[in-house]
């Protein structure tokens, strides 16, 4: 993991920030599985430990791989002493709850907790007592700085998400969600003080999760029943 996070710093050190690296093609809903999870049960799996946070500075960017383990120690400390919850559960919850409005699904949320990295298998044997496993995980989450504004900060979230049909264990939906608020001037951008004191962090991280939820029940093909039908499979 640490590994990971050291390449996505690289990446700013080269004044290259991406945001969404990594290659995730949307695979929508199809007609047939809009029909078929109708009235089923969906179960939200969980994830315990989450990818480290950086908080790249202009200081610690200039030392290299010390510099860069600074920024994930830092950065890992802001999301610990402020208690910040993993946003892929605010993401997940409201998209659980679309599905059983849009589908009438029985919904359900994990008591236990899964790796990273675990395989669609692996999920689908683990809550096989379901008939899907509703899948989202944050893939990376980092602050850097503005190379024109050291004294403010551009918060970076990403998160995967994919439906398993546990009957199959196949991906029958899958999407990535990436996200970075956007200020016509940094100088409305979190400071480091509100990075540290948590207040930057969760503002960037309520409208990440916004643009996240938006993204995924669009893709998702979650419309409310009493706004459209499902589409009738040829």
């Amino acid at each position: 993991m640490i590994k990971n996070t050291i390449k996505l710093i690289v990446v700013s050190l080269l004044g290259s920030i991406v945001v969404g690296c990594g290659a995730v093609n949307t695979k929508p809903l199809a007609d047939a599985d809009l029909l078929s999870i109708k009235g089923k049960t969906l179960l939200i799996a969980k994830y315990e430990k989450l990818p480290d946070f950086t908080a790249t500075t202009a200081l610690n960017a200039q030392f290299g791989i010390i510099g860069a383990m600074t920024a994930i120690s830092n950065g890992n400390e802001m999301i610990a002493k402020n208690d910040i919850k993993d946003p892929a559960l605010a993401i997940a919850s409201s998209v659980g709850n679309q599905f059983e409005k849009s589908y009438d699904m029985s919904v359900h949320e994990a008591s236990d907790f899964v790796q990273a990295g675990v395989k669609p298998e692996q999920l689908a044997m683990q809550y096989k007592n379901y008939d899907y496993v509703l899948d989202i995980s944050t893939f990376y989450w980092r602050s850097a700085y503005y190379r024109l504004d050291p004294n403010n900060y551009q918060v970076m979230y990403s998160a995967n998400a994919r439906l398993i049909d546990t009957n199959t264990a196949k991906v029958i939906f899958e999407d990535r969600c990436a996200h970075q608020p956007e200020y016509e001037d940094t100088d409305n951008a979190p400071s480091y003080a509100e990075l540290e004191d948590g207040s930057g962090l969760r503002r960037s991280f309520d409208l990440s999760i916004k643009y996240c939820i938006d993204q995924i029940e669009k893709n998702a093909r979650l419309i409310p029943m009493d706004e459209g039908k499902v589409a009738t499979a040829q």
